[in-house]
């Protein structure tokens, strides 16, 4: 069977997603890359070949509204050299997209649209007008989440059986089901040269979506009460180079507070990923908005107090019992930030159970027959 994916080739979510599929199966799936951007990262475990927009005219990239009819062109250019498959499996839903789906139709006996997060959530009025289209028009619709699958059915009416939740598996659960003895926070601190202090992370990729500013603005305010040995650590790994400005600015707020920080900015394996989040004492993760966060998963198998907001959609961790705590708004941060502290040991009891939950809710073995049914490799 072959697939054809239309999405990042950068993202691990469809990296792992791809490797799990092609299992000791007899499946080929190649990848369109929606960045124009290469990487040099070897991507052969994952995809049978990759396919990049041409670029012959980078300028078109910087002028509104041309970007986007010079990408539409781009991508129904490369789709006619390309054969027929099984299924055109479209990864991140942006609007334009409606202009294109008798391309998708015509290269894949099934169309599957996944819906990321933020393709829903920072869409304007308009954008979702063609969104619609390209809904009515695929034959499966998949999110991650529950809350999320009632606001698709009830903005774009799509058939319940049409909507399916299909969440992404975190290989980084297997690495510290593995590797249980040696990743412990002692050797993960040191990993990190952080040994001696007690670490608070502050989101986990270096996008404005993660609200760095007004947190450390928060923490500033009870600086003198944090533990001695504290101090904030900043993984800004994802988007690195294209968010210079703003990591600038968040560094120029963190030494103008005089505040204790590290910053990650270069990129990490999977075994340096579980590091940190075995590192973690506790993380803050306070988003505008978000999905089915992979990374506030992994921190809750590694240990981590998790510390994040109640605006966003995670009914299903507390459907299943996985422990963390919750804030209304950014001014009760302080608070509960401090009282985590004072009783971090009896918070870190009741962290134990957490790794087997989000183990049974999002480990690749728990997830991917759902992907395999969606796709037809399984057949229902």
């Amino acid at each position: 069977m072959n697939f054809l994916f239309i999405g990042n080739p950068a993202s691990t979510l469809i990296q792992q997603l791809c490797y799990e599929l092609k299992k000791n199966k007899n499946i080929s799936i190649d990848i369109i890359s929606t960045s124009f951007f290469d990487s040099q990262i070897n991507y052969s475990n994952y995809f049978n070949n990759i396919y990049h927009l041409e670029d012959k005219y980078k300028l078109l990239r910087k002028i509104p509204y041309l970007k986007i009819i010079y990408f539409i062109y781009n991508l129904r250019s490369l789709l006619k050299k390309l054969p027929t498959y099984n299924a055109v499996s479209i990864h991140y839903v942006y609007y334009f997209y409606a202009f294109l789906i008798e391309d998708f139709k015509s290269k894949g006996n099934k169309i599957i649209l996944s819906f990321w997060g933020s393709d829903f959530n920072s869409t304007n009025y308009w954008q979702k007008y063609f969104i619609r289209i390209a809904v009515n028009n695929a034959d499966i619709i998949t999110t991650a989440n529950e809350e999320m699958k009632d606001r698709l059915i009830n903005k774009y009416k799509i058939p319940n059986e049409k909507c399916i939740i299909a969440r992404f598996g975190l290989n980084i659960l297997e690495i510290i089901k593995i590797n249980f003895e040696l990743l412990n926070k002692s050797n993960a601190k040191k990993y990190f040269k952080i040994s001696d202090n007690f670490i608070i992370t502050i989101g986990y990729n270096s996008n404005r979506n993660q609200q760095h500013i007004r947190i450390i603005n928060e923490i500033n305010s009870i600086k003198d009460k944090l533990p001695q040995n504290y101090i904030l650590l900043f993984p800004l790994t994802y988007n690195f180079k294209n968010s210079s400005d703003y990591i600038a600015l968040i560094q120029n707020k963190l030494i103008k507070y005089k505040l204790n920080y590290k910053f990650i900015d270069y990129y990490l394996t999977d075994i340096e990923v579980a590091n940190l989040r075995v590192a973690t004492d506790i993380l803050i993760q306070l988003q505008k908005h978000d999905l089915f966060s992979g990374s506030m998963q992994e921190h809750f198998s590694a240990g981590s107090l998790v510390i994040t907001g109640r605006w966003l959609p995670y009914q299903k961790f507390k459907d299943v019992g996985i422990y963390f705590r919750e804030i209304e708004d950014f001014s009760k941060l302080n608070k509960l930030l401090l009282e985590a502290i004072s009783n971090y040991n009896e918070e870190n009891k009741l962290l134990k159970n957490n790794f087997i939950k989000v183990w049974n809710l999002s480990s690749w073995e728990k997830v991917i027959s759902k992907w395999e049914h969606i796709l037809g490799i399984i057949k229902n």
